[in-house]
């Protein structure tokens, strides 16, 4: 990522990271709670990103891509936050 982190980066990123929760919580209560450990160790890898992003770790480009893969296509998502040097 070139230049400082938009804030509003790290935002959208929380806001999938609670709707990556609530989702993994209803899946693990109404659906089969075989699945957990799989989505709980989504949720670390993304935790593990936005904590390395707020201590001012830049993603490596695996990690970029994961995020476009993932996110691309939501609506609020910008191409140019994952634009790196």
């Amino acid at each position: 990522m070139s230049g400082p982190l938009d804030p509003a980066f790290l935002e959208f990123l929380l806001a999938r990271l609670t709707e990556e929760v609530v989702a993994a919580n209803h899946r693990r209560e109404t659906v089969s709670p075989d699945r957990a450990p799989s989505a709980e160790q989504g949720l670390q890898l993304l935790d593990s990103l936005i904590t390395d992003l707020r201590g001012g770790r830049t993603p490596d480009r695996t990690s970029l891509n994961l995020l476009l893969y993932a996110y691309g296509r939501h609506p609020d998502f910008h191409a140019d936050w994952l634009r790196i040097s």
